[in-house]
């Protein structure tokens, strides 16, 4: 276990160094509505399988989406990952790139009981991560105007959850805390007219909301070695506290365009303000073929329509997915016998049969809405995860190709390509063996 914990540790300073280098670029101008851009919070597996989870239920890995699988874990389980993305935006004749990089999941788990188990860990919530300009001719002045637009943050979940099993249903809970901080900058600035004041607004908001998960899992056994597992998990709408700080001033450009501040017109501390993370759930279906091949589908649903946006005043649809995926590995173990006995079955073949391959797709709408246009999305996402000296640690790749939006006068087009990097680290603690 100790060699184990080596690679865990290292692979999260790893995360660290790398994702604090890259992630200060500019993201999606679509993350300066609400709360930003969403996660849909699952692991680098789940991915890399169009992101299932209502239906997902496996012994040695964590699947973030549905606390009712909870129950089903077998093995004590590390999960740590991370994604970069690169990202496109066209918009008429125009397009430019990003970059970006975060964190993924940090997630744990362990079987406390046979049929009874509990995980934790650190998923992100949304992302905000925005830079652009705007120009055009001030009404009153006939002067020309540059509107700058400029934000960052994240918002991060810790949960704790807990399922149990009775028979072939599983049910489970899950507490959810919901953190985090944006900044944002508004400029308004007269290039090349020294006599007339540059302005800005600076703004901070707190975000703090406790959030409660439920889900069952039916198995549904349709032979020795196949099933199908059909899942439902939600949430019910949540009130969300925000403390806002704002700061007004006027500046003017120097070298290098520093800002050099005039005055402070005002500053506001400790403004409250109060908002709401909707209800929503997600249901689907998982077929099983042994422990070899898993395909399903799931459905999933938002009531965004009536999220109430404080901060940006925008107006939301409802948000829904749909996703499918599956994964296949030709060669797996007997996952039982190792949880009886402690002793790893299979795994001497050819390196390729052991790897899990991945394939899945999504689509749906974000549920945001710019001048009556909505935000609809699309992706396709593959995988691998490839064993490590222990057959079920598993080093996870994922890709996901996607696009949302449209290239209109309202919409920008904005296509993407992200790359995933996760562990799963595997482990007996907590199990008793059977020996002959």
């Amino acid at each position: 276990m100790q060699h184990k914990l080596k690679h865990f540790f290292a692979f999260t300073i790893f995360n660290f160094l790398l994702v604090s280098s890259i992630q200060a670029q500019e993201n999606s101008p679509y993350s300066r509505f609400g709360i930003g851009d969403l996660d849909n919070a699952v692991t680098t597996q789940q991915k890399s399988f169009g992101g299932l989870g209502a239906a997902v239920q496996q012994r040695n890995r964590i699947n973030t989406a549905n606390p009712a699988s909870y129950a089903s874990i077998g093995l004590t389980t590390f999960e740590p990952g991370i994604f970069f993305q690169r990202s496109s935006y066209t918009l008429g004749d125009s397009t430019y790139q990003s970059n970006d990089a975060s964190i993924n999941h940090f997630a744990f788990a362990f079987p406390l009981k046979e049929n009874w188990g509990l995980s934790f860990g650190l998923l992100p919530f949304s992302r905000s991560n925005y830079h652009f300009e705007n120009t055009g001719t001030d009404t009153e002045t006939g002067l020309t105007v540059n509107q700058i637009f400029k934000g960052d943050g994240d918002l991060y979940k810790v949960f704790i959850g807990s399922g149990y099993k009775v028979g072939n249903l599983s049910f489970g809970l899950q507490g959810n805390l919901i953190f985090g901080r944006y900044n944002r900058i508004k400029k308004l600035a007269f290039p090349g007219t020294p006599f007339m004041l540059n302005s800005r607004k600076l703004t901070a908001n707190k975000f703090s909301v406790f959030k409660w998960e439920a889900g069952l899992q039916y198995n549904l056994p349709l032979s020795e070695t196949q099933r199908i597992v059909f899942g439902v998990s939600g949430n019910t709408a949540q009130k969300m506290n925000i403390t806002q700080d704002e700061v007004w001033q006027r500046f003017t450009f120097v070298e290098n365009r520093r800002v050099n501040i005039v005055d402070t017109i005002s500053i506001s501390t400790g403004n409250t303000l109060e908002s709401n993370i909707p209800a929503g759930f997600q249901l689907g279906a998982s077929y099983y073929m042994g422990s070899t091949f898993m395909v399903g589908a799931e459905f999933s649903w938002s009531n965004w329509e009536n999220f109430d946006d404080v901060l940006t005043q925008n107006a939301y649809n409802d948000v829904y997915r749909v996703s499918f995926g599956l994964e296949y590995t030709p060669e797996m173990p007997n996952l039982e016998q190792i949880l009886r006995q402690g002793q790893e079955t299979g795994g001497a073949g050819n390196y390729f049969q052991r790897v899990s391959y991945r394939l899945g797709g999504y689509f749906g709408s974000q549920g945001l809405t710019i001048d009556g246009e909505e935000l609809n999305e699309f992706g396709i996402t593959f995988g691998l995860g490839l064993p490590m000296r222990s057959f079920f640690n598993r080093i996870n790749l994922g890709l996901e190709v996607g696009s949302r939006g449209a290239n209109t006068d309202n919409l920008f087009n904005e296509t993407f390509v992200k790359g995933y990097l996760g562990l799963t680290l595997n482990d007996r603690w907590f199990i008793r063996r059977e020996f002959n």
